[in-house]
């Protein structure tokens, strides 16, 4: 018996033991960017072991320099970077479908088990997205699960804590651009933010009561996508995996990041993996394993517990 998948025909001999691996990475890659925003903004790169490491080096602090004249000179040591790391993670979505189901007709379905791989290569990338931003790093092996430090616990030194009586303003958002100048040079960065914050950027006060009107169409325009302030520029994303509570909570959250040091790093590339039959089912398993990679942490800025009463 032959049966295909994804336009490729795999021969069937003992129940789940012949067929071979199909990488579909690009099937998770083609899918809506705004979907997953930290998913399509980052690159891609490789990691080695499950204990991925790569070097960062910052720039000294700029110090005073004068030298008398005809000076002697005292050696330099070797300036040495810093190790980093992070641990990939599993990501495992079934699919399964009955002998019963794909004998059957469907509407506006020709192959169901195409239909299924795209939907549930769909589901695989939402879960990818979530864990990038909200995983914590945990060791494991093969009978403890072993987990990445997504990029809400990657930020370490630029995470605050908004007292509760403090309202997100535009103050409190120029605020978070400047501390990551004050790490990096010249950043250009990257904004994610839940509903409610993204309210509060849409009526900052700097706006005014003036909302540009595209006269053809008469369309209001209400909204703020991007962000020039005197420490860069901010591309500004809406994320459906930041906590987000209306009112005075410890549950809304706004994170900043260079995309252009952040990287997926993926030790096993997405690809479906067949499982043993169970009786009279057919079962695969759409399965990554990756991790975030990062440069400077000091460049990324997230704020928590933001209090967005009246927005």
């Amino acid at each position: 018996m032959a049966q295909g998948i994804l336009g490729q025909t795999y021969t069937i001999g003992a129940p789940g033991t012949t067929w071979r691996k199909l990488d579909i990475m690009e099937r998770i890659i083609d899918q809506d960017p705004r979907a997953t925003p930290f998913f399509e903004m980052t690159g891609m790169s490789e990691a080695k072991t499950t204990k991925h490491e790569w070097q960062v080096r910052g720039v000294p602090a700029r110090a005073t320099n004068a030298q008398l004249e005809g000076f002697s000179f005292a050696g330099q040591e070797i300036d040495v970077p810093t190790r980093v790391s992070n641990t990939t993670q599993i990501l495992a979505t079934p699919v399964e479908i009955t002998r019963t189901t794909q004998k059957e007709m469907h509407y506006g379905v020709n192959d169901i088990w195409q239909d299924q791989i795209d939907h549930f290569s769909y589901v695989h990338r939402g879960d990818t997205e979530f864990e990038l931003l909200r995983s914590t790093e945990a060791a494991g092996n093969i009978s403890v699960v072993r987990a990445m430090d997504g990029l809400l616990a990657s930020i370490t030194t630029n995470a605050t804590n908004v007292a509760v009586a403090t309202l997100f303003s535009e103050t409190m958002f120029i605020d978070a651009i400047e501390t990551s100048w004050s790490n990096v040079d010249a950043p250009v960065l990257d904004c994610l933010v839940n509903t409610n914050i993204k309210r509060g950027i849409d009526q900052f006060a700097s706006l005014g009561a003036t909302r540009n009107m595209e006269v053809r169409t008469r369309d209001v325009v209400h909204l703020v996508t991007k962000y020039f302030s005197s420490f860069g520029e901010v591309d500004i994303h809406m994320s459906r995996d930041l906590l987000n509570v209306n009112g005075i909570s410890a549950t809304n959250e706004m994170v900043f990041f260079d995309r252009r040091q952040m990287s997926k790093a993926y030790l096993d590339r997405t690809h479906l993996q067949p499982v043993a039959k169970t009786n009279d089912s057919d079962t695969l398993v759409i399965i990554s394993e990756l991790t975030l990679s990062y440069g400077n942490e000091e460049s990324a800025v997230k704020y928590t517990n933001v209090n967005v009463s009246g927005l």
